[in-house]
């Protein structure tokens, strides 16, 4: 077991073992970020989902998520879509006072579907 430099927290190289531990290895793990649907409300990983934004009250596509602002995550099928909508869940994650127009999103939805 060697510490890695003179660390003072005496952190140790991957994969070698930890302290009392014989056996045990120390890995890092990738972890790919989640988050959950608004319509369905499953976790998925953050890239399957399509980011939602709101710009004076109309729900905007943002499929690169660099959009400013809070956003909200649905599945890019129509399903989810109207679920969300139907459910006002869009209202909710984004905290709107007033129901956004959905009418843009719709289109883009259903525009990626067909393709």
């Amino acid at each position: 077991m060697t510490l890695q430099g003179d660390n003072p927290r005496g952190t140790y190289r991957q994969g070698e073992d930890l302290p009392g531990e014989t056996g045990r290895r120390r890995h890092r793990r990738s972890h790919r970020r989640q988050r959950t649907c608004v319509g369905c409300r499953d976790r998925a990983v953050r890239a399957d989902l399509l980011r939602v934004v709101a710009e004076g009250g109309v729900l905007v596509p943002d499929p690169r998520k660099r959009l400013p602002g809070r956003g909200a995550s649905v599945h890019p099928d129509s399903r989810c879509l109207e679920l969300a909508i139907r459910r006002r869940a869009f209202s909710r994650a984004l905290r709107l006072e007033a129901l956004p127009d959905s009418s843009v999103l719709l289109r883009y939805v259903q525009g990626s579907e067909e393709t």
